[in-house]
């Protein structure tokens, strides 16, 4: 089983945001998803944060768009079994609202975890996602 992890990067200060900003954001996704790694070691959380590297060089080379990323971005999601919208900042970014437009469009369970999730929401959040696809889709 796969499951996206959508996170903020530049978060809604979208353009205006900092390198610290966007640095900040990185940090805090690839924690959330290490926890989520460390509760659930059998799925494949696939992270955005973690690939970033690569991504920000192309873009800031001008190989990529924003756009181009995002329709990317929406492309392994569609190869995902279900999504986790990690939304700290409580208002979905740009990036996560065109993700989550990618979800709804093509039926991919989903939830949202907002800023004030308690590690046990969050968990409690996240299990009953994987039974939902298990039961929906058979996936171990």
């Amino acid at each position: 089983m796969k499951i996206y992890v959508s996170h903020p990067i530049r978060g809604l200060k979208g353009k205006d945001a900092s390198e610290k900003d966007i640095v900040g954001n990185l940090f805090a996704a690839r924690v959330v998803a290490g926890i989520y790694k460390d509760w659930f070691p059998n799925i494949d959380f696939y992270v955005p944060a973690e690939h970033h590297d690569f991504i920000n060089r192309a873009y800031e080379k001008g190989y990529l768009s924003i756009q181009q990323i995002l329709e990317i971005d929406c492309d392994i999601l569609k190869e995902c079994d279900g999504v986790i919208f990690h939304n700290p900042e409580d208002l979905f970014s740009h990036g996560m609202a065109v993700e989550k437009i990618g979800a709804d469009r093509n039926k991919i369970p989903h939830i949202v975890i907002y800023g004030a999730a308690t590690l046990p929401d969050m968990r409690n959040s996240i299990e009953k996602l994987i039974d939902s696809i298990k039961e929906s889709y058979g996936k171990v």
